[in-house]
């Protein structure tokens, strides 16, 4: 017979907040619609991040699966993944991808986080910017 677990869901603090990359899923995008969408809408990532100061806290980022730019406009997977390089990528880097996020696991970055409520009056916490540790932000 399988056995319940409590888990308790804490807010991520607002503000800027040094984290730490955790972990890096390639998940189903539930919003995939492969009747309206192209076929690389279906996968994205899930970046989890941890607070420096408070290890408990996390706060969970989702992107794309393209490190992009279009009208000098980043993608967030390009964003997050200059963040945690603490560098702008080249033209040259970003079309050459990015084979291992698992090479980014461990490294640290600032992130910037708003409180909004959502539609039932819950407080949901949202990354708003990405800043390299330098203070650089992308």
């Amino acid at each position: 017979m399988p056995k319940l677990k409590y888990k308790e869901y804490v807010t991520p603090d607002k503000g800027k907040q040094l984290c730490i990359l955790v972990d890096v899923k390639e998940v189903d995008n539930k919003f995939y619609n492969p009747q309206q969408d192209k076929e690389d809408k279906a996968k994205r990532l899930d970046w989890i991040f941890a607070y420096e100061k408070k290890s408990e806290m996390r706060v969970h980022i989702w992107t794309s699966i393209t490190m992009t730019v279009y009208n000098d406009k980043k993608s967030n997977a390009l964003k997050v993944i200059e963040a945690l390089m603490d560098k702008e990528l080249s033209s040259k880097e970003i079309k050459g991808g990015l084979a291992d996020t698992s090479i980014l696991l461990g490294k640290k970055c600032y992130l910037q986080v708003k409180h909004e409520k959502d539609a039932k009056g819950n407080i949901q916490a949202k990354v708003t910017d990405f800043e390299g540790i330098s203070g650089t932000s992308f």
